[in-house]
């Protein structure tokens, strides 16, 4: 993986495609890989969330995402809108053809989070592979992960770099949002994988040239 290759992170929210692969992201950057990335919902309504998108873009631009599409659904009913979903995913497909989308996984608790899932499978089962991400403040206990992707220490301490750049859930989401949860989880997914260090999807759909 990696070369050549045009990924594409789509995320219901700004910073879930991070929390969950932001060390698979630098690892595939580092590989020669092309990456853009896309969220629906910025959850600005919350007054906690002040800051939360220029952290994003900053989390982005330390970790070298090429480009950044932004959208404004309202938060917790994007399911009523899959079908704008769907076209902005089918014009992005269209225009950037990915390789790899990594989404969330299509067990994921948050409707959000489910309904993307479920678009990225629709939209882009006959062109790409499809990884669900893990993001473990919603991850449901149907999640099968069958993909592990190691890490080297530099990858792992990238994506803590990139997550500290949240200051506004750091403050906010302390109980969730921290370094040491953060590294735990990346150290328990290592274990599985025999390594220091991994990240763990579940594969919705293969598609390798």
């Amino acid at each position: 993986m990696g070369n050549d290759l045009k990924i594409l992170l789509v995320d219901a929210h700004p910073d879930d495609a991070i929390v969950a692969c932001g060390g698979t992201i630098h690892k595939l950057k580092k590989q020669g890989a092309e990456v853009r990335s896309i969220y629906f919902c910025p959850c600005t309504e919350d007054p906690k969330n002040k800051g939360h998108l220029q952290d994003h873009r900053n989390a982005c631009k330390l970790l070298g995402i090429d480009h950044l599409y932004e959208h404004k659904f309202a938060r917790n009913i994007l399911e009523l809108h899959k079908q704008e979903v769907r076209d902005i995913l089918y014009k992005i497909r269209e225009d950037y053809k990915p390789d790899l989308v990594l989404c969330p996984n299509l067990s994921d608790l948050h409707q959000d989070h489910k309904a993307v899932a479920e678009c990225c499978l629709t939209i882009f089962r006959d062109t790409s592979t499809i990884l669900g991400y893990e993001v473990l403040r919603s991850v449901g206990s149907t999640f099968q992960p069958n993909v592990l992707i190691i890490l080297k220490p530099s990858h792992a301490h990238r994506k803590i770099l990139a997550l500290k750049l949240y200051k506004s859930q750091m403050k906010a989401r302390s109980y969730f949002f921290s370094e040491d949860q953060f590294l735990a989880h990346l150290v328990m997914r290592g274990t599985q994988a025999r390594s220091k260090y991994a990240e763990a999807f579940e594969l919705i759909w293969g598609r390798w040239k």
